[in-house]
């Protein structure tokens, strides 16, 4: 088997790749998991059954932490082989292409793009040359490489994710700026298809929970066009279509939510202009006065359930549609400033 690559390093398609690490833990022999330190914020790996902890010592080891206590109890558990709540799908290693591998994605997202874990089935080969024992789960640590998921994104460009704003951001790790906006030269039907897999968070809504008085929540799918007051988005970094034409596409996207075809939520995802994309187009709780007038005023007159008309506002062209009761993880409001 060949050596593991860098975590710099492109495979033979030129797509870059990421590296995984997984350790055990020297006093118990069970898998640590990653865990970011409250107070110095590094990246540290811990024991869950004796509490062994040690910091990282590459930068590379782990890229994408989870950082709080819902986010480690759904991604990492004792047993990840037996945990069914964690998606999964069988794939082969990317060292010596055996396919005993099972790699795990979490289901929260953290400050980078959601912790990724591969699992080692008992019958896995053990790497040569290699502080490595599966069976009896010596100390040991193996790094692999991953394609990372083509983004479309033009080099040394990657998605992350703001923690503040619980949003997706496009950052340069050459130049080290980053951007809310796709860069120039963005693939953009890529990067839809990336979104829609990575970045799409649903709403699911509980029973019952409280309302915040005089408040309501809605979700909406934007449509820009030149005239825009800021003709750009996530989706296109120079939006020159004209009125007419943004109008003729929301249509389409009204019948598809009228006869049923489609949902607001699921179009928004990919075709909103609004970065309320990645929330399938939810706003979270707004009052009078949060929102542009015209887009607030039809907000208010929905009934819960209900999806508005086309709504023409200074940022574009808007279906909106009006929901009652909260998501599972209160949301921010995204004001539209877009």
């Amino acid at each position: 088997m060949s050596s593991p690559k860098s975590a710099t390093d492109e495979d033979t398609r030129g797509k870059p790749v990421e590296q995984i690490t997984f350790r055990f833990c020297s006093e118990c022999s069970n898998m640590l998991y990653p865990k970011q330190d409250d107070n110095s914020h590094r990246l540290q790996f811990t024991c869950r059954t004796c509490h062994y902890t040690e910091e990282a010592q590459s930068s590379c080891v782990f890229r994408n932490v989870m950082n709080n206590a819902a986010g480690e109890t759904a991604g990492v558990t004792q047993d990840v082989g037996s945990d069914p709540t964690l998606p999964r799908e069988i794939i082969s290693c990317p060292s010596c292409s055996h396919n005993e591998a099972v790699f795990f994605q979490s289901q929260q997202r953290s400050a980078e793009t959601g912790m990724k874990l591969f699992y080692l089935k008992p019958d896995f080969p053990q790497p040569p040359s290699l502080n490595w024992s599966h069976a009896g789960r010596t100390v040991g640590e193996w790094q692999l490489t991953l394609p990372q998921a083509d983004a479309g994104l033009p080099p040394n460009w990657e998605v992350r994710h703001s923690n503040s704003k619980n949003l997706p951001y496009y950052f340069n790790t050459t130049d080290k700026v980053s951007r809310w906006e796709p860069p120039p030269g963005t693939d953009t039907e890529k990067l839809k298809h990336y979104m829609a897999t990575h970045h799409s968070a649903s709403t699911s809504r509980p029973a019952d929970g409280p309302v915040p008085d005089g408040k309501i929540r809605a979700a909406h799918l934007l449509v820009k066009h030149e005239g825009s007051r800021r003709p750009s988005s996530w989706r296109q970094e120079k939006i020159d279509r004209t009125k007419e034409d943004a109008y003729s596409i929301i249509r389409g996207y009204e019948e598809k939510i009228k006869s049923g075809q489609s949902s607001l939520g699921d179009l928004a995802v990919t075709e909103s202009d609004c970065s309320s994309a990645r929330k399938r187009g939810d706003l979270g709780y707004f009052g009078q006065g949060d929102m542009q007038r015209e887009f607030e005023e039809a907000a208010f007159a929905l009934k819960v359930g209900e999806v508005s008309g086309i709504i023409e506002t200074a940022s574009g062209l808007h279906l909106i549609e009006r929901s009652g009761q909260p998501p599972s993880v209160r949301l921010p409001i995204i004001s539209l400033l877009t």
